[in-house]
């Protein structure tokens, strides 16, 4: 049992160690990372507070979080097919103790670094807007926990994909926006007919934010909406989580 829970003890100071190098001291080195994970958001922000109202505006915060959660998440592509492919990084760590668990909860831990600073900044806002009630700021803690791990986990998993690095950085946007523009994350779901609302819960971000919509009381959604979205955030962290720890390359052949 002591020694179960030394070998424990290591890997989360590696998980610990790993997300301190590449999430705390490569902000330090670059902070200018913070405005371009927030760059979007608050673009978005601004011309929703020009031509929308109020209602709109709340829409947009809540949009805001979650694009700046998923970005954060799914650039765990570029940083972990850069180190494994580029620097030979995770060709290092195979001749140490750390296990492949470690190495990746440690990688999705520093992407969570990058997103406090936006998310501080969009909480802020909600806050001024009235919109942090108890149910509220539990339900967003917890779907963008749930974002930041599916998308993170589902980044690392589709790094292990590429043995060349010129298809990931542009790959790296387009699943960034395409999970955080198309979804009905800065509109509501309500815009599909009554027995089709479901279909925005198909992306996790969808499901996310449609949870969000209905907590704020932005859009009434049926209880089996709710469901299903609740479902569809839980499954896919699980997927993600699951393939991105059993699929990864720890030795390259």
């Amino acid at each position: 049992m002591k020694e179960l829970r030394k070998g424990l003890n290591r890997q989360i100071v590696a998980a610990l160690t790993i997300a301190w190098i590449n999430g705390v001291l490569a902000l330090r080195r670059v902070p200018l990372w913070i405005l371009v994970y927030l760059l979007m958001p608050l673009t978005l922000l601004f011309f929703f507070s020009i031509y929308g109202n109020v209602i709109l505006m709340k829409y947009a915060l809540i949009g805001g979080a979650i694009m700046i959660a998923v970005s954060n998440g799914v650039a765990i592509l570029g940083d972990a097919a850069f180190y494994r492919i580029y620097v030979k990084y995770q060709d290092l760590l195979v001749a140490t103790p750390i296990k492949p668990t470690s190495y990746v909860i440690g990688l999705s831990l520093s992407m969570l670094v990058f997103s406090v600073p936006g998310l501080a900044l969009f909480i802020l806002l909600m806050w001024i807007m009235g919109m942090l009630t108890p149910i509220f700021t539990l339900t967003l803690t917890l779907c963008l926990i749930a974002t930041w791990a599916f998308s993170s986990f589902m980044g690392f998993a589709i790094s292990t994909l590429f043995k060349q690095l010129r298809h990931v950085w542009p790959l790296t946007t387009i699943i960034s926006l395409l999970l955080s523009v198309l979804p009905p994350i800065y509109y509501p779901a309500t815009i599909l007919p009554k027995g089709l609302w479901w279909i925005g819960a198909l992306a996790p971000t969808g499901a996310a934010a449609m949870i969000l919509h209905h907590v704020a009381e932005l859009a009434k959604l049926d209880p089996t909406t709710i469901a299903i979205s609740i479902a569809s955030i839980i499954g896919y962290t699980a997927l993600f989580m699951i393939l991105s720890i059993t699929k990864i390359r720890w030795r390259e052949k």
